[in-house]
């Protein structure tokens, strides 16, 4: 996040729901098995490059005149809906 400049944009609440989500996964049983951990891998790595890519376009759409125009009109409702994904995932785990 940090990196593509959307850090700062993101709520720390948002931030510490994200980590504990990622450490529920972590501590399911299944992911220490072998087969799991290959294919996490290989999603994980798919995943950084599909997501740095977006998060690159997102950082610099958020920089822009008109994303920050989004923001202040409705930057409550992606704070809102990002609370929803989150706890979606959460209560999967």
């Amino acid at each position: 996040m940090k990196k593509n400049n959307v850090s700062s944009k993101t709520p720390d609440s948002s931030k510490v729901l994200i980590v504990n989500a990622l450490i529920q996964v972590q501590k399911a049983p299944v992911s220490t098995s072998k087969t799991y951990i290959s294919n996490a891998k290989n999603v994980a790595s798919s995943l950084k490059n599909s997501a740095g890519n977006a998060m690159a376009k997102l950082g610099d759409f958020a920089n822009s005149a008109d994303g920050k125009a989004l923001m202040a009109k409705y930057g409550n409702l992606f704070q809102r809906v990002w609370q929803q994904i989150v706890e979606f995932f959460q209560g999967i785990f």
